[in-house]
């Protein structure tokens, strides 16, 4: 049981609070901006791990993802708290899509943003959480435990999708970049209504979860 329990420390520790990275920044590139919550409980209740965000440039006539352009944005932030990271990254001018968080693909309807030549865009802060089922949440320690040692995995049986809680920059956000400057920063705009095929294998929901499917819609977030 020690030894169960120390593995699961290990992994699953919070981050701890950090000075910014040192980045710089080209003075006519284009960046995105954004601020990634933690996922919290995604196995067992009271331990966390940093979030992850996917984007893509994105064709909203064809419905298709640049899989090539594709960015992952989970390592190397330039500043972190024991809530969030921070993020900087260079991209091309283009419409983009938030393809998925966290293991999860928002194929079934996600949002779009455009990045202009020279913008630096900020997405202010994204919040993955699971998106659970009326009355699910995730197992206590001591159930966790049990069901590692009688069944040897921590995994819950259903696995269940992330959606994203969303909000703009707060006083209690992480501040900008150092590497900023003088630059301005544009607030990003989201537009509802991108779909797309799941390129990432896996769990498939929407942006902000199944409570956000239009009535009368049967899909609903599945393992596809």
């Amino acid at each position: 049981m020690k030894k169960v329990l120390l593995a699961i420390l290990v992994v699953s520790a919070p981050t701890m609070a950090a000075d910014q990275r040192k980045t710089t920044l080209q003075p006519d590139a284009s960046y995105v901006l954004v601020e990634i919550g933690k996922l919290e409980g995604a196995m067992v209740k009271g331990f966390d791990n940093p979030g992850s965000l996917t984007i893509a440039p994105y064709d909203s006539t064809t419905h298709d993802i640049v899989a090539a352009q594709r960015i992952v944005l989970f390592n190397k932030p330039v500043a972190k708290s024991k809530l969030s990271r921070q993020y900087v990254v260079k991209v091309q001018p283009a419409t983009w899509v938030i393809e998925g968080a966290s293991g999860t693909a928002f194929s079934l309807g996600s949002k779009t943003f455009v990045v202009h030549p020279g913008e630096i865009v900020d997405l202010g802060v994204m919040k993955p959480e699971i998106d659970w089922l009326d009355g699910e949440g995730p197992k206590s320690m001591a159930g966790s435990m049990l069901s590692t040692a009688f069944f040897g995995s921590m995994k819950p049986k259903q696995v269940r999708p992330v959606r994203i809680k969303w909000t703009r920059r707060q006083p209690t956000s992480l501040p900008l970049p150092a590497s900023i400057g003088e630059r301005a920063v544009t607030p990003v705009t989201l537009i509802d209504g991108a779909t797309f095929d799941n390129n990432l294998g896996g769990l498939i929901n929407r942006f902000a979860g199944r409570s956000s499917r239009p009535s009368g819609d049967p899909a609903s977030p599945s393992s596809s």
